[in-house]
């Protein structure tokens, strides 16, 4: 009798070995992204000039650099395999009883779409405020789809809660060059409340899409006044002979409705020091922050999602006579209960994203609760959720119930030069952050 024929043969690994194997191939692959961003920074001599440096460097970033990344990516990948083998094993360990099988069974009923090719951020923060601290930001995402087409998000966030800052000085970005002078520091932990809503628009209407907003924020009780302007006789035709004509389409332009409508509450707790001794020679700065809030949006499909985020961030930043070093790094996680149209608990979304320096990795993951199999394990998961229990271990056992009916996708981000303008001040401060991130394939 082959092997292939005796029943008695286990297909599979030790879960726990490969949660190791997949830990160890995770911490490598930061390991690996860690060593290029810190060996891509030496390669910037400041004092190296002239055709052999640039020659150099032009070769580091086409060979040994892209190399490591490359590593770096498959690393991570392999790390993905081994989690979603280590999640197929459970759940054929779970149904072992039942069927007497061991052989291995599809982990996950497939993948979800790709994130976008192309995201775009740009945020705009206002914080002041002494042992009383207050602000607002806001955000827009745009999100390149497929077939042409664009998301445009828009989050407004204010906040306010105790915090403290001191010191002497003040601290200007213009982008490409800072100045800094003085000693500033500051931590706050303060409560957040916001909304946003999104569209989906084909990419030709973008422009118009970003005039009107800035229409109805500025023009405020004026702007369906303003939208109506199409309708006075001869203006498009004076607004065409004197260039205006994308100006007038944008004021005029009729937003779509949303694809969907957030509302989310919260708290924050964040600390900074920014320091200086000569603004030519020497500079360091950094944050650490921390963000916990709940959620609820509201689809144009007529399901809401209610979720749950967290995360952490922190930057740092030196500047000396022997050149820049800098470096961040963050963890963001999201969890989503689907609720249809009758209220019912129809689905599971997770999010994950992490972030070093300019590279995203993000991880999602969309979990079928209507599959009778997993409904007990949805139902445990809702009871202690409203129960306001620990709900570490029944949703654990929801995700290996319900492995064979989750899609699942992994996508890696690289985040272009990021622009900063902004100034600083022991009373606050005003800043403006502009990041492009492309999707690697």
């Amino acid at each position: 009798m082959s092997a292939c024929d005796d029943r008695n043969v286990r297909l599979g690994a030790d879960v726990e070995q490969l949660d190791r194997l997949a830990a160890l191939l995770e911490r490598s692959s930061w390991s690996m992204e860690s060593l290029r961003a810190e060996l891509s920074a030496a390669a910037r001599v400041p004092d190296w000039l002239g055709p052999d440096a640039d020659r150099f460097r032009q070769q580091w970033s086409a060979g040994g650099g892209s190399d490591i990344a490359s590593v770096a990516a498959q690393l991570a990948s392999a790390t993905t395999a081994v989690r979603q083998q280590a999640a197929a094993q459970r759940l054929t360990s779970a149904t072992n009883d039942m069927d007497g099988e061991g052989a291995v069974v599809a982990p996950f009923a497939g993948t979800l779409p790709p994130g976008p090719d192309r995201i775009r951020v740009v945020t705009v923060d206002v914080v002041g405020g002494g042992e009383f601290v207050g602000g607002a930001s806001g955000e827009f995402v745009i999100e390149d789809l497929t077939d042409h087409r664009v998301r445009v998000t828009e989050a407004v966030r204010i906040n306010g809660g105790l915090g403290a800052s001191g010191g002497q000085g003040v601290v200007i970005d213009m982008g490409k060059s800072s100045t800094a002078e003085g000693l500033l520091a500051g931590a706050a932990a303060q409560v957040v409340a916001g909304s946003g809503t999104s569209w989906v628009v084909d990419e030709t209407d973008l422009d118009s899409v970003l005039v009107a907003l800035a229409r109805d924020h500025l023009a405020g009780p004026t702007a369906g006044i303003v939208s109506e302007l199409d309708g006075v006789p001869g203006l498009g035709l004076a607004a065409g002979l004197l260039g205006l004509g994308p100006v007038l389409g944008g004021l005029t332009y009729d937003l779509p409705a949303p694809e969907s409508r957030s509302v989310m509450a919260g708290a924050n707790v964040d600390a900074s020091m920014t320091g200086a001794a000569t603004s030519a020679k020497a500079f360091a700065g950094g944050s650490i922050g921390g963000v916990g809030t709940v959620g609820a949006t509201r689809r144009a499909s007529g399901d809401t999602v209610v979720w749950v985020e967290s995360g952490l961030a922190a930057d740092g930043a030196m500047r000396t006579i022997f050149g820049t070093r800098e470096g961040s790094a963050g963890a963001e996680t999201r969890i989503g209960v689907r609720l249809d149209s009758s209220g019912d608990v129809v689905g599971l979304e997770l999010a994950q994203a992490t972030t070093l320096d300019d590279r995203m990795v993000k991880r999602s993951a969309d979990v079928d609760l209507t599959a009778p199999e997993i409904r007990v394990a949805a139902a445990r998961l809702g009871e202690s959720i409203r129960a306001g229990d620990d709900i570490g271990a029944h949703l654990s056992a929801l995700l290996v119930a319900g492995a064979a009916h989750t899609r699942v996708a992994t996508d890696v981000y690289v985040a272009g030069e990021s622009r900063a303008y902004g100034i600083e001040v022991p009373f606050g401060a005003v800043s403006i952050i502009s990041v492009e991130m492309d999707r690697q394939s």
